[in-house]
């Protein structure tokens, strides 16, 4: 490790693991909060809103309660970091 001090090691350590607390913790709350939108709005959990592919549960959590202008700009911006790449 190329670390020139305990003390900066530490400090790395606690905003590492911080970092990684709500990252991980985003994930949990998320798909906690799509079971819970999904059942008081069509009263299935998600597995079944979105016909039991997993993988578009999330895509469908976000279409059903960001607003429309959301996505525009979330694929604005993509689209312009996508392009302004070396």
């Amino acid at each position: 490790m190329t670390v020139k001090s305990t003390r900066e090691l530490n400090r790395a350590t606690l905003i590492g693991g911080i970092f990684i607390l709500f990252m991980t913790g985003v994930a949990f709350v998320v798909g906690a909060l799509s079971n819970v939108y999904f059942f008081q709005s069509q009263e299935q959990i998600s597995f079944l809103a979105a016909n039991k592919n997993v993988d578009s549960i999330i895509p469908l959590f976000i279409q059903k309660v960001m607003p429309g202008w959301f996505g525009i700009i979330f694929l604005v911006t993509l689209s312009f970091q996508l392009l302004c790449q070396p």
